[in-house]
């Protein structure tokens, strides 16, 4: 599955609870592999041995935008927030 920004546009108490309880079901209930994109870091604190968190960088130059991918939770390597939304671009290159 791929989902994006679960519990965006809610208030901060509300989509943070949203999108813990879709992890918290998809983790505990449905198994499958999922790509979940969040703007809650909090959600980092779920990491277990079936959920893994990761942090996708995304650098412009010109019309061309390339990514990098880092492990994010624990002490390891977290980018800084992105200031731009890249939705768009990123579903016509997919």
């Amino acid at each position: 599955m791929i989902l994006d920004e679960i519990g965006r546009g809610t208030s901060t108490f509300d989509g943070m609870s949203i999108a813990r309880a879709v992890v918290e079901h998809i983790d505990g209930r449905i198994h499958a592999k999922t790509l979940f994109a969040t703007h809650y870091h909090e959600l980092t604190e779920m990491e277990n041995e079936r959920i893994r968190n990761y942090c996708i960088a995304v650098r412009e130059k010109g019309k061309k935008m390339s990514y990098s991918c880092g492990a994010s939770s624990q002490g390891r390597r977290i980018s800084p927030t992105a200031s731009t939304s890249h939705a768009s671009r990123v579903c016509r290159s997919a």
